[in-house]
This record gives structure tokens, C-alpha cells and sequence, in this order.
């Protein structure tokens, strides 16, 4: 099991990283919040964005870049089930014409991250099939 005082980064419509922004500059710490989980201690920043707003994709880049410079990034999480990710990296992949013109903010984190920690991000979404069924 692999220590957890890195930071787990989950992109969300958000982002999870570390309990200590203090690093971080003001103007990625706003519309943001910082924790330790309860049960594991492994800090968390989530980060709230816009999806598909080039603000949202520059600023979480710029939150991962800036917990992997500084070796503190453990894994990256995003907001997505298996199905609607294969999708997404389908139709959009790094240097497509579409990803040129509708770049967003979970492949951006995943890609950013994947320098940093040598793995794939974690997806953490219920499955667009589960969901479906219920509506």
C-alpha cells in the first residue's frame, strides 16, 4: 500500500489535492477547498470548475503542475465512469481538431498528472449505464 503523504488530485467539475494551499497562489486557491480525509489523513483539494471554460482547464493545470514540481502529488481522480472517458479520449484526443476547440478540464488534469505520478488517473463516477437505467 503506498503512503499517503502525497496528495490525491481529483478533477470533478472539481479537483482533490492537499490540505496546504498556503503554496499555492492566491488566485488558484479561490472557489477551492482543502481538507484531510477523516479515515485515511491523506490530504484533498477539490476545485471547483466550469466544464469546458478555459479558465477551469488552465487553473487546474496550473494546481497539478504545481503539487507535481514540488513532488507532492500522489494520483489525480476525475469526474468520469469508464464509458464516457473512452468516449472522451475517442473523440477527442491530445492534438485532435475537436480537443483544439472543446479542450477539457478532466483530460487536461489526467494528462498533467500522468507526468507526475507514472499512472493513469483514477476515475471516480458512477457508470453512465447505473444512472441511465434509474431515469
Amino acid at each position: 500500500m503506498r503512503a499517503f503523504s502525497k496528495i490525491t488530485a481529483l478533477c470533478f467539475g472539481s479537483l482533490f489535492s492537499p490540505a496546504r494551499t498556503w503554496a499555492l497562489r492566491p488566485d488558484l486557491i479561490r472557489q477551492t477547498l482543502s481538507f484531510r480525509d477523516r479515515r485515511t489523513g491523506v490530504p484533498v483539494h477539490i476545485i471547483g470548475t466550469m466544464h469546458y471554460n478555459p479558465h477551469s482547464i488552465a487553473k487546474t493545470r496550473a494546481i497539478i503542475r504545481s503539487y507535481g514540481e514540488s513532488d507532492r502529488l500522489g494520483s489525480v481522480v476525475v469526474e468520469s465512469c469508464d464509458l464516457r472517458w473512452k468516449l472522451v479520449q475517442k473523440t477527442q484526443p491530445a492534438g485532435s481538431c475537436l480537443r483544439a476547440v472543446l479542450d477539457n478540464e478532466f483530460q487536461a488534469a489526467a494528462e498533467a498528472g500522468e507526468g507526475f505520478t507514472g499512472s493513469d488517473a483514477i476515475l471516480a463516477d458512477e457508470d453512465v449505464g447505473d444512472n441511465d437505467a434509474r431515469i
